[in-house]
């Protein structure tokens, strides 16, 4: 029987996962990324790797997770069954990484941006107060330095990535600001066997959509 496992966004935490769980009746296995160590891609994939070892799994991957989750299902396709990315990428996403130094993460934990800022740019106005505090929150639970050392993962994902013959299944927001069109085609394009999903909302789609997120994934799991 395959096990669902939930790889976070870039705060690394999984606490925006927590509407999506709630749907799931908590029948998954969040891998948070170590706070510990290097931030390395690589060294986040060895202990992704380790915690997987020969079980049977379903992978579904948030944003800055879509690379690990790539690499993991070209290095164990005998146990990554299917991968579901959701408002993910496996190259650089936008150009606004390249400014990774520059990036004012003090000043977005003091919540000097508007709420309503936040819910425009990532939630294409779909959250509620309580899904805007959980986004702070998950912000506070790494500090500044692994967040740039993220973001630069990021900046400095490769252009072209071999292909990838595991199903999958891509999650595309309609109004996502953060990922690009291009960045998009990119990983549907390195993946033999895939199926867009278009839901109608911002980059943290399986915030705002965690009932048709949460059916996505039942029907995948059912099909194993």
């Amino acid at each position: 029987m395959c096990k669902l496992m939930l790889l976070p966004g870039m705060d690394g935490s999984g606490l925006l996962f927590k509407p999506l769980l709630d749907e799931l009746n908590h029948d998954a296995q969040v891998l948070a990324l170590s706070l510990k160590g290097e931030q390395t891609y690589q060294h986040q994939l060895n202990k992704l790797m380790d915690i997987i070892g020969d079980k049977k799994v379903v992978l579904f991957a948030e944003s800055y997770s879509g690379y690990l989750a790539y690499l993991l299902a070209l290095l164990k396709p005998e146990n990554i069954q299917h991968v579901i990315f959701a408002a993910s990428f496996i190259t650089n996403p936008t150009w606004l990484t390249r400014f990774y130094p520059m990036l004012p993460f003090s000043l977005l934990k003091t919540k000097w941006m508007p709420d309503s800022l936040i819910n425009h740019i990532c939630f294409n106005r779909l959250a509620g107060p309580e899904l805007i505090e959980l986004f702070h929150q998950s912000l506070q639970t790494a500090n500044n330095i692994i967040l740039r050392e993220r973001i630069k993962n990021i900046a400095y994902l490769p252009k072209i990535p071999p292909k990838l013959k595991t199903p999958c299944t891509y999650i595309l927001p309609t109004k996502d600001c953060l990922v690009s069109q291009h960045a998009v085609r990119q990983l549907v394009n390195a993946c033999e066997n895939i199926e867009v999903k278009s839901l109608v909302g911002g980059h943290f789609i399986a915030q705002t959509h965690p009932n048709e997120c949460g059916n996505i994934i039942k029907k995948v799991m059912g099909s194993l």
